[in-house]
């Protein structure tokens, strides 16, 4: 994963464009051990929804900043809520491990791409280097 993002960076031409990285299950724990070792990924945002960890204890270990290591969990997400802390890190959306929430209006494990929903349009943001919403707009 790492080769493939450092790949990506050296075959864009022109203005250095803004790369995110998705991770979704154990998706994103490969996304964070992808980030913690060597250089990392090179991304400007990582985003992990669901997720049961990142393979760290707190986000500062990783390459990417934590300012820009964002998390999503719905509510009545199993894996996020019940697996995360077990055996791969600290839980990411643990407030002392220092990551960034992204609000999340879906259900379930794989409602993070519910059209219409603002899990959805987070995720947009993110990827357009936009901050997203962290809380449910009144």
């Amino acid at each position: 994963m790492r080769d493939f993002t450092h790949g990506l960076r050296a075959a864009h031409e022109g203005e250095r464009g803004h790369l995110s990285v998705i991770g979704h299950s154990y998706g994103s724990t490969m996304t964070g051990a992808a980030d913690a070792g060597g250089s990392g990924l090179g991304a400007d945002d990582v985003l992990v929804v669901g997720s049961p960890g990142l393979t760290v204890d707190r986000a500062d270990q990783l390459h990417v900043n934590p300012r820009h290591l964002w998390v999503g969990a719905a509510p009545d997400d199993f894996v996020s809520n019940h697996t995360s802390g077990l055996t791969l890190g600290v839980d990411p959306k643990d407030p002392e491990f220092g990551a960034q929430r992204m609000y999340v209006d879906t259900e379930g494990h794989s409602g993070y791409w519910d059209d219409g929903s603002k899990s959805l349009d987070n995720q947009g943001r993110i990827i357009a280097g936009i901050r997203p919403q962290t809380q449910p707009r009144s």
